[in-house]
């Protein structure tokens, strides 16, 4: 009997995904994508206030949001 117990213990398991600081690894994916899409609104503001002649209107950051969005999928 004490022989099965120690077989069926889960003590032995292995979980995965393994959770790293408390945190499941689905939620620090998720923080580094929002990450980098922080870094990439910093990147583009600072190219404007360097480069005043970087395009004004709102589509054109849509265009590269939209690719930003896209290369992170490939």
């Amino acid at each position: 009997m004490s022989a099965a117990i120690i077989i069926i213990s889960p003590h032995n398991q292995q979980q995965y995904p393994k959770p790293i600081n408390g945190e499941s690894v689905n939620s620090i994916w998720v923080s580094c994508i929002l990450l980098l899409l922080l870094l990439l609104l910093l990147l583009i503001f600072s190219l404007k206030i360097l480069n005043p002649s970087f395009p004004d209107n709102v589509s054109s950051y849509q265009f590269i949001f939209n690719r930003a969005v896209l290369r992170c999928e490939l």
